[in-house]
């Protein structure tokens, strides 16, 4: 049974980051200082550097291609490297992707033999001005590093699917819209719920049939 991708979760970081739409939102409300900026950048044109191209790092490739950006890939498995590159991404390695990248998103899977992908080290090869996002678990990015790189206006946003910026220690951050917290919610959509009920309920019945064929034999 094929896995659920979350394509709205990456595509929906990476273009609210961009254009700067929850600041927009809250500095409507008030709870922002009305001199908050508000000014984002366009995506097309740029390089989106996608690290992990599985069922989501693919599906967010077709989606940026579609609007104008340049894609570039990293895999640690080889066999992801091959598919990909074979449907037309270009694979390039995570440091040389780094280095090349406007907005970079990370949707690799959590490995715990290597957990931290982008390390301080890598995060000091990130562009000036550059994006991250994170799809994937908090470990994988070092969030100190990025804190420092926010704070020292390197980076210029960062998006995580998670809770990992404390509301006082960060809150300028958070204030400013330079960090963007979307609490695990990567799964919470009608369509998902439902197909992962189908999915629950199919895997139920495929072990009653399993333990009614031993039972048989």
């Amino acid at each position: 049974m094929p896995r659920l991708p979350w394509p709205s979760t990456p595509r929906g970081l990476v273009l609210t980051l961009a254009t700067r739409a929850h600041p927009a939102n809250d500095r409507s409300r008030g709870p922002v200082p009305a001199g908050t900026s508000l000014r984002g950048i366009e995506l097309g044109g740029r390089t989106l550097g996608i690290i992990g191209v599985g069922r989501i790092g693919t599906h967010l490739a077709r989606i940026a291609d579609g609007i104008g950006m340049q894609v570039i890939g990293s895999d640690v498995d080889p066999d992801a490297c091959t598919v990909a590159g074979a449907a037309g991404l270009e694979m390039t390695p995570t440091d040389e992707l780094l280095e090349r990248s406007d907005v970079v998103a990370v949707c690799a899977s959590t490995d715990r033999a290597h957990s931290t992908i982008v390390d301080a080290r890598r995060v000091g090869l990130l562009r000036e001005g550059a994006f991250l996002v994170n799809v994937g678990r908090p470990v994988l990015v070092d969030t100190g590093a990025v804190v420092a790189a926010l704070r020292s206006r390197r980076l210029r946003g960062y998006g995580v699917d998670e809770v990992v910026l404390d509301p006082g220690d960060h809150a300028d951050l958070l204030m400013e819209g330079r960090a963007l917290q979307t609490g695990h919610s990567a799964w919470w959509r009608d369509e998902a719920l439902e197909r992962g009920a189908t999915q629950f309920g199919q895997a139920i019945l495929d072990c009653l049939r399993e333990v009614a064929e031993e039972r048989a034999a």
